[in-house]
């Protein structure tokens, strides 16, 4: 009976501990730690030569890298677009959990349309102009972001030719001899 009332009381002690163990909260506790950067991978072209007959081709591929969140979750990233530059006007031309979004030559043409670039030359409208982009990681929808330095992407409307000053490079090519009688060439034809 000595044994089982001690028994008692060392289950009525693990209980009262148990309760007290219970009395303080520990929280989760996530260190905000953000020194990692995001940077573009990829080279840039000097300029854009934007035409409707390749509007259906590659523009660019914005490539980058992964910033470590030090954080074991997904990392989500948004390519930002910005007419003005200073993205007060952004906005997201494409969403990805991958490390690049490539964008056409159709798409830098709207975006040169946006800016108000013309390649009439009997306008006063430039046909040259700039659109900034940068890319956003970010890590859940509360979570931790982190945005890359903005790149300015020069795009060039080149003017259109009428083609009414057209050469052709074989105006000086002739032939004569007697085969040339034969095929029924002559020289008002």
């Amino acid at each position: 009976m000595k044994h089982l009332k001690k028994l008692g009381y060392l289950l009525i002690l693990a209980v009262a501990f148990s309760f007290t163990a219970c009395e303080e909260d520990s929280e989760l506790l996530f260190i905000d730690d953000t020194n990692s950067e995001i940077t573009f991978t990829n080279s840039f072209l000097s300029e854009y030569i934007l035409t409707f007959e390749t509007s259906s081709n590659l523009g660019e591929r914005f490539t980058w890298n992964t910033p470590n969140f030090e954080l074991p979750t997904a990392i989500s990233y948004d390519l930002q677009k910005s007419i003005t530059g200073d993205f007060s006007d952004y906005e997201v031309v494409g969403s990805t959990t991958g490390n690049e979004v490539a964008i056409t030559i159709g798409d830098m043409l709207d975006y040169a349309n946006e800016l108000g670039l013309d390649n009439d030359p009997d306008t006063e409208a430039p046909d040259t102009g700039t659109v900034s982009f940068r890319v956003r990681a970010y890590a859940g929808t509360d979570g931790v972001e982190v945005m890359s330095d903005p790149v300015a992407l020069t795009l060039f409307l080149p003017q259109v030719s009428t083609g009414d000053n057209a050469v052709c490079e074989f105006d000086q090519l002739y032939g004569v001899g007697h085969g040339l009688s034969q095929t029924r060439w002559t020289w008002d034809n």
